[in-house]
């Protein structure tokens, strides 16, 4: 006689167990380039994962934006604009949970260099690039963020 198996629901494992899943589901060893999308399939599946698991995603991967300036009285390239809709996509409260969040920051050599030379120093303060990213606003911590300033020449 065949012995009938019982279904479990994965909501029926404990909470350990689904913490460990969600840890090995949404870990990445590489820097998530934002914007790839406002958060991953997985969590959008339906609200109890989204709630238990957002945090996981969010704290153990290293998320990675690319930010580009031409310092000509034009307001910060799209890029910039992306890694702004993306932070408000995931909303302030998941964008506190990011542990960290590499910003390539891109200026072309020209505009850069037509700066008054008083002006170079605010551009690589890591806590004015901060305020300009608007990333405070969204409760992303300073310490949290890496930001690598590159000078681009005319060509990009």
């Amino acid at each position: 006689m065949a012995q009938s198996r019982k279904r479990i629901n994965f909501f029926d494992l404990p909470a350990e167990l689904r913490t460990v899943i969600y840890e090995h589901a949404l870990g990445q060893k590489e820097r998530i380039r934002v914007p790839k999308s406002a958060s991953p399939s997985l969590l959008r599946t339906c609200t109890q994962i989204r709630n238990e698991a957002s945090s996981i995603y969010y704290s153990t991967n290293s998320f990675q934006a690319r930010v580009t300036h031409a310092f000509d009285n034009r307001a910060p390239g799209e890029a910039e604009n992306s890694l702004k809709k993306w932070l408000q996509a995931i909303g302030s409260k998941r964008a506190g949970q990011i542990e960290k969040l590499h910003v390539k920051y891109l200026v072309s050599s020209d505009g850069f260099l037509s700066l008054p030379r008083e002006e170079w120093a605010f551009v690589f303060r890591e806590k004015d690039m901060h305020d300009l990213l608007g990333l405070e606003e969204f409760g992303v911590p300073q310490e949290h963020v890496v930001i690598e300033f590159q000078i681009l020449s005319d060509e990009y």
